[in-house]
């Protein structure tokens, strides 16, 4: 942390301030603290957080002249230039983009680990058609012409069984990771809404504060970039509202499976995968005769039961889309008229509000 001489505004002497993004500021340094210090540039002060500086030069020139107008652009909107009387909005701002940019990061870990999962279906899929030759060749052997060629089969089978096995863990904990990583998604997309919506209102009361005051240059130049990128940030968060039907005790909601089937979901946000049942999967061309893994479900008495893990090539409710969810396979409908289960699989790529006085059910997503 660099330390800053303090100045008064009536100083004479202009200090440079060496920005780290290059930029250049020159005036007189009128205050500082731990964190930021606050320099007259002549036409107003800003401030500028220490962390963004990368030097500080005492010219002892007479007077102070104004950074360029065009590192503004660079620089407006963020902690970096910000007129002293907006540091609040600014950090403010800062918050809600921080929310942002905890959006990405969690969307970044979810396409990293279903990268993973992709990748780790891709051997587990090799190894069943590898399994599945060997397996042929074992049943043509006849062990008492080719005792030898017979164990050598078995041996292979065997051990490709071993291998199953260690696969079928590796995507278990994978999923595992994948469930955790998207709650956590659901509640960065959540506090992201909840932040943007909060900023609105304190925004447009800033607004209505300055109306009859006479603002500076930089700061008008400041509220037309919050207002700039508040309506991108608007524009890039998307609510899509979705009738619900009742259902008994429950909502239940159109699914269109695979861009083919529409059916209808109960939507159990305790459930932690999407389930269909076996007549769901035989119209979507599903064989699960042949799938070796096999997922644990809860169901609504609290008994756990096993059922066939399958990936559906996309999952929409409304206008929202998921690709690549994991599904539970079930021999019997979680009720008469319904196809399964709308879980967390697929809504854990949005944030969720359940209007259950309206029959809503209400998905947003940031693009």
């Amino acid at each position: 942390m660099l330390v800053l001489s303090l100045f008064s505004a009536s100083n004479s002497l202009a200090d440079t301030v060496q920005m780290k993004n290059g930029s250049i500021l020159k005036g007189a340094i009128t205050w500082e603290n731990d964190t930021s210090v606050t320099i007259d540039i002549g036409i107003g002060e800003i401030v500028v957080l220490k962390s963004e500086i990368d030097a500080v030069q005492k010219t002892g020139a007479e007077g102070g002249d104004s950074p360029l107008r065009g590192q503004r652009e660079e620089t407006a909107g963020t902690n970096a230039y910000v007129p002293a009387s907006l540091y609040k909005l600014s950090e403010k701002f800062q918050e809600v983009k921080d929310l942002k940019r905890m959006i990405d990061t969690q969307t970044s870990r979810l396409a990293s680990l279903r990268e993973e999962i992709s990748k780790k279906r891709a051997e587990f899929n090799l190894l069943m058609a590898a399994f599945e030759k060997e397996n042929t060749k074992l049943k043509k052997i006849d062990p008492d012409i080719d005792l030898k060629g017979y164990n050598k089969a078995v041996g292979e089978v065997n051990s490709m069984n071993a291998k199953f096995a260690y696969l079928s863990q590796e995507l278990r904990n994978l999923n595992e990771k994948l469930s955790e990583c998207g709650k956590a998604a659901q509640e960065a997309i959540t506090s992201y809404k909840n932040g943007l919506d909060n900023f609105n209102i304190y925004f447009r009361g800033e607004l209505e504060a300055v109306r009859e005051i006479r603002l500076t240059i930089d700061e008008e130049y400041f509220f037309d970039t919050i207002k700039k990128e508040l309506a991108a940030m608007e524009n890039a968060l998307r609510k899509d509202s979705i009738a619900l039907s009742k259902f008994s005790s429950s909502l239940a909601v159109e699914v269109k499976l695979n861009d083919s089937l529409t059916c209808v979901m109960i939507v159990d946000t305790g459930a932690s995968v999407v389930s269909i049942t076996k007549n769901i999967a035989d119209l979507l061309g599903i064989d699960v005769s042949g799938i070796r893994n096999d997922i644990e479900l809860t169901v609504a008495d609290g008994s756990a039961i096993k059922a066939k893990a399958v990936y559906l090539k996309s999952v929409q409710v409304g206008d929202s889309r998921a690709e690549d969810v994991i599904a539970a396979v079930v021999d019997n409908p979680p009720a008469p008229g319904i196809d399964g289960l709308l879980g967390m699989s697929f809504l854990n790529n949005f944030g969720v509000t359940l209007d259950p006085a309206n029959k809503k059910l209400i998905l947003d997503s940031v693009r």
